[in-house]
């Protein structure tokens, strides 16, 4: 997405639409389907120098449960977009690396059925949960287990 400078000269502007997905190189496991990205962008030019631009992004995105592979649709939701870019002579300011950059950090590191308020199948959830427990006990024991041992001593 690009800005023109030229237009903001004469005072700020509000913005919104939809941009194609592709340009923004948002391949994360290879398996997901993006939806047209929606903006809605305040932008506007500080002292001489300066383009700051604010908003929102939101966009759906389809990709597969991190526990049981099922596809599942996250909403992806930049609620605070905020950029300021220094520039010169430039004649627009392209705010595609900064739109990608927060449009990625917004994702879940493993998406699953329990963030768009759902359940995997009852199978993979008491497998999951089963293995969290003994993981969780097998951990404490290691991190804790001496001063528990301790403690037990002193009773």
């Amino acid at each position: 997405m690009k800005i023109r400078l030229a237009d903001l000269w004469d005072g700020a502007l509000d913005l919104q639409g939809q941009l194609a997905p592709e340009p923004y190189d948002l391949t994360v496991s290879g398996g997901e389907q993006w939806s047209p990205l929606t903006y809605r962008l305040h932008a506007e030019i500080l002292g001489e120098t300066e383009l700051l631009a604010r908003g929102v992004i939101t966009a759906a995105l389809t990709v597969p449960c991190a526990r049981c592979l099922e596809p599942i649709t996250l909403t992806v939701n930049v609620p605070e977009f905020t950029v300021s870019v220094p520039f010169t002579t430039e004649e627009s300011i392209d705010l595609t690396p900064m739109l990608r950059e927060d449009i990625l950090l917004s994702l879940p590191m493993a998406p699953s059925h329990s963030d768009v308020g759902g359940h995997c199948p009852p199978q993979v959830e008491k497998l999951y949960h089963a293995d969290a427990d003994r993981y969780a006990e097998q951990r404490r024991s290691e991190t804790w287990g001496a001063l528990d041992k301790l403690n037990e001593e002193r009773k």
